[in-house]
């Protein structure tokens, strides 16, 4: 799995705040092997992209991207990147990734949208939220997921396991998922 997480609280150089040690965890129980980045500029994020398929390596099966959002896009400081500007960032990639936004909101869109930014960006699948998130509640429900969607290839029925097992915190979190053909319902 490939992280790329963006700072929390900008105006605090102290602060530490950051799903890494949550996500070792995982590591720990051995779900996945993590790669952690720090990601504040569009620059940094086309860099890190640019570098999820190389020869020398097996390509990522997941992207986390965690970082403040809405259903404009992630932010990066004093930049909004948008589904469809991700989404060409993200072609020239080798296919068959799964993209989890851990960002507030990102996945309130039209189902229309979310089944093209699959289609165009390469990715499996996509998950996230579609609702503004209280950061312990969705790194929680993120220790949950990572590892499922390791495990499955279909995606459909993991959505619906996952709402089904974990009802409350998916209405709350707003969480959907989609792929080239489906989408979930919005917040469901």
């Amino acid at each position: 799995m490939l992280c790329l997480e963006g700072e929390w609280e900008k105006s605090d150089p102290l602060d530490r705040l950051s799903i890494e040690p949550s996500l070792h965890l995982l590591e720990l129980q051995r779900y996945m092997r993590l790669v952690h980045r720090s990601v504040n500029t569009v620059e940094e994020l086309d860099y890190h992209i640019a570098g999820m398929t190389h020869w020398r390596r097996r390509r990522y099966e997941v992207l986390y991207l965690t970082f403040h959002g809405s259903a404009t896009g992630i932010d990066l400081g004093s930049s909004t990147v948008s589904l469809t500007d991700l989404a060409e960032k993200l072609r020239h990639q080798q296919p068959g990734f799964v993209i989890y936004f851990a960002s507030c909101g990102v996945l309130d869109a039209e189902p229309s949208d979310l089944k093209a930014f699959c289609r165009e960006s390469g990715a499996k699948a996509i998950a996230g939220y579609t609702r503004d998130v209280d950061w312990i509640e969705s790194a929680a429900f993120e220790l949950l997921m990572p590892s499922s969607l390791l495990e499955t290839t279909n995606i459909k029925p993991l959505h619906d396991r996952m709402v089904r097992e974990h009802s409350r915190l998916t209405t709350k979190l707003g969480f959907r998922m989609a792929h080239s053909t489906w989408a979930s319902e919005l917040g469901s």
